[in-house]
This record gives structure tokens, sequence and C-alpha cells, in this order.
């Protein structure tokens, strides 16, 4: 991927990998919003590692130090940490949109979802192999205005 001239925007996700230490992240530039890479855990700068191609809204990494990410669409990709080539695992059959939230329990090798369709969110279990989710249940806030309408989750952690 050409960076040279790439304007970023923002960090689109983010998530740690713990075998090596590293944080990964998806971007926003100018041109599209699905550029992998890596943080800099001392200064906070990123190094781009490529373009997936798609764009990304949600990015996990699990014990194994596999990178997950959902994109706009709802379909489920494992992320190449050297090149970001997304490798296509299966669809969610659940679109987003928005800034979103992914992360990976290790305590029972799940991955969880904070999907967000821009009425609100929804706590999501994804099956890695599957790409199956389960809905368990609307995020909102929990008294005043926002209560019942849903709101958007931006980090899991």
């Amino acid at each position: 991927m050409d960076t040279g001239d790439m304007l970023l925007q923002s960090s689109i996700t983010i998530t740690e990998d713990d075998t090596t230490g590293t944080m990964f992240a998806v971007l926003s530039d100018d041109r599209n919003t699905g550029a992998l890479a890596q943080m800099d855990l001392k200064t906070g700068l990123f190094t781009v590692v490529g373009d997936t191609g798609y764009e990304m809204v949600a990015l996990a990494c699990d014990n194994g130090g596999i990178l997950y990410a959902v994109d706009a669409a709802g379909n489920m990709y494992q992320l190449n940490k050297d090149t970001a080539e997304a490798t296509y695992r299966s669809s969610t059959n659940m679109s987003g949109s928005m800034y979103q939230s992914m992360h990976y329990d290790y305590n029972n090798d799940t991955i969880y979802w904070a999907r967000t369709n821009g009425f609100g969110s929804k706590l999501m279990r994804l099956d890695r192999e599957t790409g199956y989710a389960v809905s368990l249940g609307t995020i909102d806030a929990a008294s005043g205005e926002q209560k019942g309408v849903g709101i958007e989750v931006t980090s899991l952690f």
C-alpha cells in the first residue's frame, strides 16, 4: 500500500495481540477504511501494514495471535498480520455501520461484537469458524432520554 500521501482521519477499531504485545488497528484515510496498521506503544504512531480491501468496522485477536475482522457488510475475515490480506471466513448475516468493537474473551474462547447499525447496538457472540452471530441483547443507556434507544459502543475490553 502506498502510504506516502496518506491522510489519516481516524482509527476505526483496535486490538492487542497478546502473543507478541503488538497493537493493531484498522485506520480510515482519505482513500479507504481498511488499512491495517501496527501501533508503536511508546509513541502512539501507526505503521501501515497494508490495505485489507474492505471497509472493516471491528477487529479482535484471539489467544493464538489470529486477527479477525468484520466488515460493514457483516462478513468475517481472518487478517494476515504481515500483509493485511483478508481471508473470507464467513458471513454473520448482520450488516453494521459506524464505529463498532469486538473483543476476544480468553476465559471462554469467545469473540464478542458490539454491532451497531445506526439505530443502536446489540451485543453479539460470534462463532469464529461459522461466523454465526447470536444476539445476547440490546445495549442501551440505563436511564434518561436515551433509555431504550440503544447506544453506539466503541470499546469492548
